[in-house]
């Protein structure tokens, strides 16, 4: 009977009711949450958008709009996340009705873990930006398989994918890992290897002219975060890019998702070899490119994964920022579909994926209330503490040092999904302050120049004692401003050693 149900073709409709309810049962534990997930934070106190400086400007427009007003923004979340439901719905159902395998849902479940996988979670965690992520990922599959037979279709399909650029650059990655999966499945591709690649060539370079112009020449947006390596820090950069996206990827790997990994590895491994023995036989110039291609695809598929990016002096350090990950699982799935005939080695692999992610998806929201709660216990005491002693100068300015501790419910699920300490962490004293001032301190300082390691000795060296002593924070009074260490062990700062003190303040030096 499931067996029967899963292989029953769906309309368009109802391909794309699917997703909805799929993508929602996925994301509703973010919705439940509730959670302002970093720069969120910064974003509700202050009112703006700002994603123009990060060279995003539609993301700055489609918030405004949906604020009804121009130049402030509120939180209207979840709003941002349902809508996503409904643009991600509709950019896979757009796909899957432009390739031509059968819309059973054992196919349309294949297309969920390209935008519901751990690494675009951390996307969709934010109240704010998610709606710009989403519009992202949505344009650069769009830009892909919207048709490439005309003049007209050309250009349109740049357009999608410049807009990929101006929401969100990473998504534009997507277009890339795309291309490599569609020369080893046939996707769109026919076969006429060199035309095909000057098409994709072309479209993706007049993307990156109509964003740059766009965006940087008619809108005079401007960013800190496209300076370009040199040559010779190629390969040192590459080798760092890689220690992050490597780290990722072994935290990943320490639970059961490395059965998935290992079933989806060899298959497409097995793939790969089958389609170049199919291609070798070609003995034309439009076959050597293609063995050439499938050949070099791994290597591809990797590198595509930081695409451009990998060009640009700061690193990509972020899940979020391999939204590409998602073509990776897409690849694995499809080369399994096409060697499993009889369906039931995909099914059962396909089906624990999903329910893999939908448990992951569970773990992680629950996580990122526990620690919710465990940092407003902190800050709210912190804030009630401060505004009671009446000889604290209050119009002092307020230093934030330091990050609070992982819950201990967190902790356990860290400890189950080690993945998770990547997306959910504690408040980095940058995302503190903007807690604090929401809590009811404005004086709180929110500098990012300040020199944690300094502020550390004098109060040892000088024998400072602290006003207010609490197990998770101690309060320090000087001339010109007041000083909260929050302390991620019970202890105070000047029983921590100086290297033990590295670790637990300082590492946070470069946050923002």
């Amino acid at each position: 009977m499931l067996s029967k149900i899963l292989k029953t073709e769906l309309n368009k409709k109802q391909t794309f009711l699917f997703f909805c309810g799929s993508l929602l049962l996925c994301l509703l534990p973010l919705i439940l949450a509730n959670v302002p997930y970093y720069d969120d934070n910064n974003r509700l106190l202050h009112g703006k958008a700002f994603w123009d400086v990060d060279g995003r400007p539609l993301t700055d427009i489609v918030i405004y709009l949906l604020n009804f007003n121009i130049g402030t923004i509120g939180n209207i979340y979840p709003l941002p996340l349902l809508l996503s439901v409904i643009i991600l719905a509709g950019a896979l159902t757009y796909m899957a009705f432009k390739m031509s395998y059968r819309k059973n849902m054992t196919f349309l479940l294949m297309l969920i873990p390209i935008v519901i996988n751990p690494f675009f979670l951390q996307n969709l965690s934010y109240q704010f930006d998610v709606i710009g992520m989403s519009f992202g990922i949505s344009a650069a599959l769009i830009a892909y398989f919207y048709n490439k037979k005309t003049t007209k279709d050309f250009i349109i399909s740049s357009i999608f994918l410049a807009i990929s650029f101006a929401f969100y650059q990473p998504c534009s990655n997507v277009f890339l890992c795309l291309f490599i999966v569609d020369i080893l499945f046939k996707l769109k591709y026919e076969n006429k290897i060199l035309k095909y690649s000057f098409k994709f060539i072309g479209i993706y370079t007049l993307a990156v002219f109509l964003y740059y112009v766009t965006v940087f020449k008619i809108m005079y947006t401007g960013t800190t975060r496209h300076e370009l390596i040199h040559l010779d820090q190629f390969i040192p950069s590459f080798y760092a890019s890689w220690e992050v996206l490597n780290r990722f990827l072994n935290l990943l790997l320490n639970s059961s998702f490395l059965i998935v990994a290992f079933i989806l590895i060899f298959s497409m491994s097995l793939f790969w070899l089958l389609r170049m023995f199919e291609v070798i036989k070609k003995i034309n110039v439009n076959g050597i490119i293609e063995f050439l291609i499938i050949l070099c695809s791994p290597i591809f598929l990797l590198l595509f994964q930081w695409g451009p990016l990998l060009l640009i002096e700061e690193l990509l350090f972020n899940p979020r920022e391999f939204p590409a990950f998602g073509i990776l699982l897409f690849a694995g799935l499809l080369s399994l579909y096409n060697l499993d005939k009889r369906g039931a080695i995909v099914l059962f692999v396909v089906s624990f994926l999903n329910i893999y992610i939908l448990s992951f998806c569970y773990q992680y929201g629950n996580s990122l209330y526990y620690q919710k709660e465990s940092d407003k216990v902190i800050f709210t005491g912190l804030v009630n503490e401060i505004n009671s002693k009446t000889e604290i100068d209050i119009n002092k300015p307020i230093y934030l040092y330091g990050e609070t501790p992982r819950s201990l419910l967190t902790i356990k699920t860290i400890e189950n999904h080690p993945f998770i300490g990547e997306l959910e962490k504690p408040s980095f004293r940058w995302v503190g302050r903007a807690i604090l001032q929401g809590y009811g301190l404005p004086q709180v300082s929110r500098n990012v120049s300040f020199d944690d390691e300094k502020e550390w000795s004098d109060i040892c060296n000088n024998n400072i004692k602290a006003i207010i002593k609490n197990r998770r924070y101690d309060v320090y009074e000087f001339k010109n401003h007041i000083s909260v260490w929050l302390l991620k062990e019970d202890k105070k700062i000047c029983e921590i050693t100086p290297e033990k003190y590295k670790n637990i303040f300082s590492k946070n030096l470069s946050s923002k």
